[in-house]
C-alpha cells in the first residue's frame, strides 16, 4: 500500500463479523474506518466479494439489494477461507474500489 502511496484502511473480522484487526494509515480519511469494516462486515456475511454485489446492482438491475440490511456495495470485502470454510473477512477502504479489491484480495492470499 505504501508503494503505491495509499492512504487505508484495513480490517479483519471472524467468522461472527467481529472486528479482530483494524490497520488505518495515518492520512485515511476517517471514513474509511467504517467503510473497510462494513466491506468485511458484508463480505464474511455473504461468503463472497462484495463485487458480487457491486456487479449484480450495476450490471443486473438488482437495486433492490440496497435495501438489505449489511450489504456494502463496493468492491474491497473479501471472505478468509480455510479447509472450504469462510472464517471471516478482509475489507479495505481508501482507495478507488479497483484497487481496494486488489489490496482485500492480495491480503486474503497472503492470510
Amino acid at each position: 500500500m505504501r508503494k503505491k502511496g495509499f492512504e487505508m484502511t484495513v480490517a479483519i473480522v471472524g467468522s461472527g463479523s467481529n472486528l479482530v484487526y483494524l490497520e488505518r494509515s495515518n492520512q485515511a480519511g476517517i471514513g474509511t474506518i467504517d467503510a473497510a469494516l462494513g466491506k468485511a462486515k458484508a463480505a464474511n456475511g455473504i461468503k463472497t466479494p462484495t463485487k458480487a454485489i457491486e456487479d449484480m446492482i450495476l450490471h443486473n438491475n438488482q437495486s433492490n439489494l440496497l435495501a438489505v440490511p449489511g450489504a456494502f456495495p463496493v468492491e474491497g470485502g473479501v471472505p478468509l477461507f480455510a479447509d472450504g470454510q469462510v472464517i471471516g473477512a478482509i475489507g479495505v477502504s481508501g482507495g478507488m474500489p479497483a484497487d481496494d479489491g486488489a489490496i482485500a484480495n492480495t491480503g486474503a492470499k497472503a492470510l
